[in-house]
């Protein structure tokens, strides 16, 4: 009786745990934009696949069958904007790690134009690099970590846009509220089952 219930203690508390680490927001993911597949422009702030870029006047989607009057012949989907310094953020609010992504001069971008890009650390401060956007796409080893946020400088002309593709990130943040309620649920269970085979044990013994 007593290994029974030490058994189900352990496996209630292991449940516990393996409900908390998925429920938690976390690992790396790839922003390639290839779910669109028609050229489409947005005005405003534009949203893909948990990520968020506002900032820009107008943020466009090109794709290699409809690549409307993107200046390189493309592969895959990519998005641009321009107009404005870009701020990119995680829709969800979380603070993330930006590890790596492509850039390349978009729409009225001059090859060899640059563009600063800042990350803002969670913590406080800043960390600040200047690229250069080419034609084609460059890859581009950040290993920022701890952002809130990543914002783009406008090359110039101030209505020339950037092109973004293969943004390499790694979510981060604490678990929603809900994930908090797995977690405490599974470690009550496990605290109840561990006392009840105490318990057991001393009647046994």
């Amino acid at each position: 009786m007593f290994k029974r219930l030490l058994t189900g203690a352990v496996l209630a508390l292991a449940a516990g745990l393996a409900t908390s680490v998925a429920a938690a927001p976390g690992g790396v993911h790839t922003i390639d934009f290839d779910n669109r597949t028609a050229f489409g422009c947005k005005p405003g702030s534009i949203s893909d696949q948990g990520l968020s870029f506002s900032g820009g006047w107008m943020g466009c989607f090109y794709a290699p069958g409809d690549q409307a009057d993107f200046p390189e012949p493309l592969t895959s989907s990519v998005m641009a904007i321009g107009f404005a310094p870009v701020t990119m953020t995680m829709t969800n609010g979380n603070i993330f790690d930006l590890l790596s992504l492509d850039l390349a001069a978009g729409v009225w971008t001059e090859v060899g134009d640059t563009t600063q890009v800042t990350g803002n650390l969670h913590s406080g401060g800043t960390l600040t690099t200047t690229i250069e956007l080419d034609e084609p796409f460059a890859t581009h080893a950040l290993n920022w970590l701890d952002l809130d946020s990543v914002s783009f400088s406008t090359p110039i002309p101030s209505n020339a846009y950037i092109a973004y593709d293969n943004i390499v990130i790694r979510g981060q943040g604490v678990p929603e509220p809900a994930a908090w309620a797995l977690m405490l649920g599974g470690l009550i269970a496990s605290g109840y089952m561990l006392r009840r085979a105490r318990q057991l044990a001393a009647v046994e013994a």
